[in-house]
């Protein structure tokens, strides 16, 4: 046994941890077969689903039905407005993750964190730092060699969060962000891990968002390099180098209320400097809207925000090619278009909270709808609530009646369950499928237990995956299919 081993069973025989033989590689891990059961090659295919939607140009939603329902989100508190001074009163906050991957049960999902509304006083700032922090601290964490995460490692963390500068009145600014950029519950980014080796799920990360999203930013780092923000879907923690930082509200919402502007429809999209260069200005991802100028035969021109010296905001000329994954406006909100958009993203890396380039389960969702002017919340029991066409399921309801209730269904809907969300494609014989974002599910090893099978990215699956398992299949789990009406 090597000193740094030796070291960490004494670290968590202090903390007061059961102390097991600990491996010095990662435990083995049981990957799914392809393909997945019940499934065939052809159904990675959009247009094998498509073909079964009676009407699959149909209109679900008009402009003016979107309209609706993201102004209802933010009435209903799923969503905040970062220039409203109730910069704290989100109705359903919730640490969402995947009900697969909650690690060691660390965050109860069937009862979501309530903050209370404030301002910018100081000690609402501190109590909230402090509190979620704590949380955070509460169990040994490791890195990601699987060593623990020390006392001195969290106080130079604690450190950064810079609280001895708060007062009792704080001064508010806004920005916009540059680019996709991680939210983080810790002004860095070092990866911590709830279970040794758990590498794939960093519990720092909140989430990431797009480019070109208003931020509220309420506090700065230790180091400067961070800002702690409001933004429409949670708090956190960004790279201050991510941020057009210091500028005016109403120049934030003139740029975003473009009149003509592109949506990026595909995973990622490339804009240039200058036409005929390589030069890239920015990567914009799915859902990403920029402000178009005018088109040419070979190029659109947009206008990328640039802070001036004023606060208010000036642009800058970049190029998308005309063969680019964008499109002129919103898409239109049809089952077609739907299905499309979401096998763009299929066979696509699961991440945990979106970090780096990919996306979890409901950032799929918020990412895919976002392409139809839909706004939709960060967490999936929120999107669950999103609009008024929604149906319930509780324990009582039997599989017969959810069955039923699908078997009603003539179009893309989303499917959720605490922790997880889908969107339902339809049936095939006596099967029931959904394109999803997966990190793995169960299979029962031996009564009361569970082994894990590992996915971990978008696929097209049968809803009795997990079928057998103390936990249930897909479909015995479901609680809510929301058709999303306003």
């Amino acid at each position: 046994m090597d000193f740094r081993h030796l070291c960490l069973l004494l670290t968590l025989y202090l903390a007061g941890c059961a102390v097991l033989p600990l491996a010095d590689e990662p435990p083995h891990r049981e990957y799914a077969e392809w393909p997945l059961a019940n499934c065939e090659e052809g159904m990675d295919d959009p247009h094998y689903w498509i073909k079964k939607f009676m009407f699959k140009d149909q209109l679900l939603l008009t402009s003016k039905q979107i309209q609706a329902i993201n102004k209802s989100n933010y009435s209903r508190g799923l969503l905040t407005d970062v220039f409203s001074n109730q910069l704290w009163d989100y109705d359903y906050q919730e640490v969402d993750r995947p009900g697969e991957d909650n690690p060691e049960g660390e965050w109860n999902l069937s009862q979501p964190s309530q903050y209370s509304p404030g301002g910018l006083e100081g000690y609402t700032l501190y109590t909230y730092l402090k509190d979620e922090t704590a949380r955070i601290k509460r169990k040994t964490r490791y890195d990601s060699e699987g060593w623990p995460v020390t006392r001195r490692d969290f106080d130079a963390l604690d450190e950064n969060l810079n609280l001895s500068s708060l007062r009792e009145n704080n001064p508010l600014a806004y920005g916009l962000t540059r680019r996709r950029t991680d939210v983080r519950y810790y002004p860095t980014e070092q990866l911590i891990t709830g279970k040794r080796w758990n590498v794939d799920f960093d519990i720092l990360q909140v989430t990431a968002i797009r480019a070109h999203q208003p931020l509220a930013i309420l506090h700065i780092s230790r180091d400067k390099a961070w800002f702690f923000v409001v933004t429409a879907f949670c708090r956190g923690w960004v790279k201050r180098e991510d941020v057009l930082e210091n500028c005016k509200p109403r120049a934030i919402r003139q740029y975003l209320k473009s009149d003509r502007f592109l949506v990026v429809t595909g995973h990622q999209a490339q804009a240039v400097w200058a036409p005929g260069t390589t030069a890239v200005a920015e990567t914009f991802y799915l859902g990403t809207v920029c402000a178009l100028e005018s088109k040419s035969a070979g190029y659109y021109t947009v206008q990328l925000p640039v802070r001036a010296r004023n606060g208010s905001i000036q642009t800058r000329r970049a190029y998308f090619k005309r063969n680019a994954p964008v499109h002129e406006g919103f898409l239109p909100c049809t089952p077609r278009m739907i299905c499309r958009q979401a096998f763009k993203l299929l066979h696509h890396p699961y991440s945990w909270g979106g970090r780096g380039e990919h996306r979890d389960c409901s950032q799929f969702m918020m990412d895919l709808y976002a392409t139809l002017g839909i706004v939709l919340p960060r967490n999936s029991s929120a999107q669950g609530r999103v609009g008024q066409g929604r149906f319930s399921f509780s324990a009582r309801n039997t599989v017969r009646q959810r069955r039923a209730e699908l078997d009603g269904l003539n179009q893309p809907v989303l499917l959720q369950f605490p922790g997880h969300i889908m969107l339902y494609l339809g049936r095939e014989g006596e099967h029931y499928y959904a394109i999803h974002d997966i990190w793995a599910y169960r299979v029962l090893e031996k009564p009361g237990q569970d082994r894990k099978i590992i996915i971990g990215k978008i696929v097209v699956s049968d809803l009795s995956l997990g079928e057998g398992s103390t936990r249930g299949s897909l479909l015995e789990r479901l609680t809510t299919i929301n058709l999303l009406r306003p």
